[in-house]
């Protein structure tokens, strides 16, 4: 099971004027958003690989794969809450990658490790209470995980809310095969000094995919997170989603206003916050469907004695699983395989390939491929 930090602090950076104009929605078109989610759940399954050693102490690099990975990531969600990407600070990397060697090594996570920890250096010790910590997940699964901020200890959201800062413009990201740390400010995380006043909402307004969606939801302002918090004392949640309309438990009203969601199947829900501040916005949970690249064909002479073969295709997400089921006239064949051996009773029949692509949390594609069996 995959843990991650306790929230770090939010330290006041620059202070801005709150503003109460509801989140905007940032027209982004739910094909180009599923898209970017099926690209997002490769980047999760592709290999690790880094030149360190936790057993010897050896921090190593990630390879520049796994980097650029986890920045995509990174970027993805930003994209998707309308933000600005950032960019990798080769030296806040450098440390952040001392942090995440040290959690590996000592098996735990600790904004506040010592020079006693197995591995210690005072570069990862300084760089360990500045960065996000993830452990049994790395690179883009870690910063997945960020986004969720499950855990007991994580009810303000804070590592959401430190990597959808508005300002947010370097980070730092470091990667051992089993945790990772990204440095969200001091050396090497740079902020705009004059942030984007607007307000953050996750999931965000608009098409969002319902693999992403956390029982957690959140909204923040700019002024909240660069020390002018106006707190959401007194404030309010309603949601209404077809005909129900409910106000979701709130779980945090600090910096960051959290509630706590019993629904996140997909549906248009239409979220209101009165109080301190009014804020209206509309998220439209939808699941993706696997897409299918180029086509599988089916191969093979269709005569008695010979074979028929599903070959070929691709699809995204790429792990995707495929099936294939067969059917000659009306009877359904028990067992599934990509190869069909055509049988004399077959003779006349059209031979089906029901070729299914699934993947977990996705709508499955299917795609039926044809022949007739000569007589």
């Amino acid at each position: 099971m995959s843990r991650i930090a306790t929230t770090l602090a939010l330290s006041g950076l620059l202070a801005v004027a709150a503003s109460s104009t509801a989140p905007a929605a940032d027209g982004l078109d739910r094909r180009d958003v599923e898209t970017a989610y099926l690209a997002q759940l490769d980047r999760e399954q592709r290999p690790f690989t880094w030149s360190g050693d936790v057993g010897a102490c050896v921090a190593g690099e990630p390879s520049s794969a796994v980097q650029s990975d986890s920045l995509a990531s990174l970027n993805f969600f930003r994209w998707l809450a309308g933000l600005a990407p950032v960019q990798l600070d080769d030296a806040a990397s450098a440390s952040a990658q001392q942090a995440a060697l040290m959690m590996a090594a000592n098996g735990q996570l600790s904004h506040t490790p010592t020079r006693f920890w197995r591995c210690a250096s005072q570069q990862g010790i300084d760089a360990a209470g500045r960065s996000n910590l993830f452990m049994g997940a790395t690179a883009s699964q870690a910063i997945n995980g960020y986004m969720a901020d499950d855990g007991v200890n994580n009810q303000q959201v804070g590592h959401r809310t430190w990597l959808l800062h508005p300002g947010l413009r370097t980070v730092g990201i470091g990667n051992t095969p089993e945790t990772n740390a990204v440095a969200v400010f001091g050396e090497g995380a740079a902020y705009d000094p004059a942030p984007p006043n607007v307000p953050v909402a996750w999931p965000a307004p608009g098409p969002f995919p319902t693999g992403l969606a956390p029982s957690r939801w959140s909204l923040t302002t700019t002024a909240q997170l660069t020390n002018e918090p106006r707190g959401w004392e007194g404030s309010s949640v309603t949601v209404t989603k077809g005909s129900r309309t409910w106000n979701p438990p709130i779980i945090n009203r600090t910096r960051a206003l959290v509630w706590y969601m019993d629904d996140t199947a997909s549906g248009t829900y239409m979220v209101r916050v009165t109080g301190t501040q009014d804020f209206s916005y509309s998220v439209e949970l939808f699941e993706p469907t696997v897409r299918m690249g180029t086509a599988p064909q089916l191969t093979g002479r269709a005569l008695v004695g010979r074979s028929l073969k599903v070959q070929g295709g691709t699809w995204r997400p790429t792990s995707a699983r495929i099936s294939v089921r067969w059917k000659v006239g009306k009877r359904v064949l028990p067992r599934p395989g990509k190869r069909l051996a055509v049988k004399a009773w077959m003779r006349g029949k059209t031979v089906r390939a029901n070729v299914t692509g699934s993947y977990e949390g996705l709508v499955p594609r299917v795609l039926t491929l044809r022949k007739a069996v000569k007589g």
